[in-house]
């Protein structure tokens, strides 16, 4: 899914005292991410839209709120020609479950004893080949 810069910037601002412990953070900070009425109002100085603002305090919240980090993946692109400042792709990192693991190839059998003899006489050197590697 793409993702607006807003939402990644809110998202990581917002869940990255998630688990920590609230009494360690300063007063202003605790209440901001209790998600109580003046957390949306201080998130409405960072992000503008109404709707932003909803869809992050009633679905992103809970969407994430067992999750303990990674939310978003960064992928830096060129560098602007006009202003030479750094471009990046930000993009939400999905939920997905992880694949099962490949199960173990099955043992072959074993060659036939005629069947390696005569592999052992193609693939193997020649005399002259033998002969020349003893005497180096």
């Amino acid at each position: 899914m793409k993702f607006c810069i807003n939402y990644a910037v809110l998202l990581w601002w917002y869940f990255s005292f998630i688990r920590s412990d609230y009494s360690t953070l300063p007063c202003s900070f605790s209440k901001f991410f209790k998600g109580s009425l003046s957390a949306a109002t201080r998130a409405a100085a960072f992000v503008r839209g109404d709707d932003v603002i909803h869809k992050l305090f009633t679905e992103l919240a809970y969407r994430y709120k067992d999750r303990a980090g990674g939310y978003t993946r960064l992928l830096r692109t060129r560098i602007r020609v006009s202003d030479a400042a750094p471009m990046a792709y930000i993009e939400e990192n999905e939920l997905r479950q992880s694949k099962p693991p490949t199960p173990p190839l099955p043992p072959r059998p074993a060659l036939d004893p005629w069947i390696k003899s005569r592999l052992s006489r193609q693939f193997a050197p020649s005399k002259e080949e033998k002969s020349s590697e003893s005497e180096i």
